[in-house]
């Protein structure tokens, strides 16, 4: 992706992927050569939350989030087997809104 749309991996200000492991978190930017300031990791809050880890990150990490360039943020997601899909995003006009829990009862 990154090469399709004439992106180095440099000009990426934020990474924020689907939050599925730490083991594979690691790998992941250490195989993409990213500085790890840059990447938007929640797993020592929640977890994997499944589908939500991306927004849910991005909320949770949004004073880091304000410190870094947002114009071109990688968020990429991920699932079993070979399920991928990712973009580069501007999320510096992001406005940002709490987690809420929602009641089951």
């Amino acid at each position: 992706m990154l090469k399709n749309s004439k992106t180095n991996i440099e000009d990426i200000g934020a990474f924020v992927p689907h939050q599925a492991n730490m083991f594979i978190l690691e790998l992941l930017i250490d195989a993409l050569g990213l500085k790890e300031d840059k990447a938007i990791l929640s797993m020592n809050l929640f977890g994997n939350t499944s589908s939500s880890s991306i927004p849910l990150a991005i909320v949770a990490e949004r004073d880091k989030l304000r410190q870094l360039d947002l114009e071109k943020s990688l968020l990429v997601g991920f699932g079993t087997g070979f399920s991928l899909s990712c973009l580069i995003v501007d999320l510096s006009q992001t406005q940002y809104f709490g987690v809420s829990n929602l009641d089951a009862n």
